[in-house]
């Protein structure tokens, strides 16, 4: 099922030091008053389970918290004046929290986009900055929990236990896994896991989104048309940096391309139109236009994925 929660969007509002260049990323949200705010980081721990199912951990917080009693969460906490970055507050709280080491027990999968929301029932505007954690074989053995948490369980990462959640669980961890059908294509799911030894490459990512974009996502041309264009920003977000440019030069283009595709399919699908997308996309070649045209045009093509969840209701 595609993740959902009860969180209404506006406008998009998210920055971060890999997308400061795309405006859809860099727009400002109206901000509440008479409530407190608070930057603070949120960490998933990513896992395949012994069937191969990717899984995701989430801990339930106990009554000794001052939000979210009893329900679960990340590992999380806030940014403190001492953090250089938020990937170091990330790190930091992992290791108070559960006494791993980001830097030996865990591999860093990615960042998400930054976004901040309402949430009048803990009087609080919070700007979430969303990681990704793959836990290897045997890692999980380390894990001892502080008192901020209670216990933990694993969950299948499109079967997450939504009413239970703290507020913003499911927005973070859109950001961070693919969502939905995403979650299932195979070369997606290794490419964000990094299982393959050329992870994070542009061949590594282009095959990825090749697969999904090839795939029947779903039946509704709208609904797969912005799973494809979801596609298409985890593999760039989760590229290694040094390519991510590269990256990006090949799968807007294809997107694009893709677009006038769709454009010409009614509500629904025709059958057989994903094939017709795959055939179509081995002529793609990695675009030589100018960064500032490529990262326009990736503007138009990713900048309604991220609608920030303003308030929650």
């Amino acid at each position: 099922m595609a993740f959902q929660g009860p969180i209404r969007r506006v406008a998009a509002r998210a920055t971060s030091p890999h997308t400061a260049h795309l405006r859809c990323f860099s727009s400002t949200a109206r901000r509440a008053q008479d409530l407190q705010r608070r930057a603070v980081v949120g960490s998933f721990l990513l896992r395949r389970d012994q069937d191969g199912t990717p899984e995701v951990a989430l801990f339930r917080r106990t009554n000794k918290v001052s939000t979210y009693q009893h329900k679960y969460a990340t590992i999380s906490g806030g940014i403190e004046p001492t953090d250089p970055t938020p990937l170091d507050a990330a790190k930091r709280e992992l290791k108070e929290e559960t006494t791993l080491d980001a830097d030996s027990d865990l591999r860093l999968l990615c960042r998400g986009a930054p976004y901040s929301f309402v949430d009048r029932r803990a009087s609080y505007e919070w700007s979430v900055h969303p990681f990704a954690f793959r836990l290897p074989p045997g890692a999980e053995r380390s894990i001892r929990l502080g008192f901020e948490h209670e216990s933990y369980r694993w969950f299948p990462a499109d079967q997450i236990p939504i009413p239970e959640l703290a507020a913003g669980i499911v927005e973070s961890l859109r950001r961070v896994w693919p969502e939905g059908a995403l979650g299932r294509v195979e070369a997606l799911s290794r490419f964000v896991l990094r299982e393959d030894d050329d992870a994070g490459s542009v061949d590594a990512a282009w095959g990825a989104f090749a697969q999904a974009a090839g795939e029947r996502l779903a039946e509704g041309r709208e609904e797969w048309w912005r799973l494809v264009r979801l596609a298409g920003w985890h593999v760039w977000n989760n590229s290694d940096a040094a390519v991510r440019g590269e990256v990006l030069g090949r799968v807007v283009p294809a997107l694009a391309l893709v677009r006038t595709l769709v454009e010409g399919q009614g509500e629904v699908l025709a059958e057989g139109f994903e094939k017709l997308v795959a055939k179509e996309l081995g002529s793609v070649r990695l675009a030589r236009e100018e960064e500032g045209q490529v990262a326009e045009l990736a503007d138009r093509l990713f900048g309604d994925l991220w609608e920030v969840p303003e308030e929650v209701r």
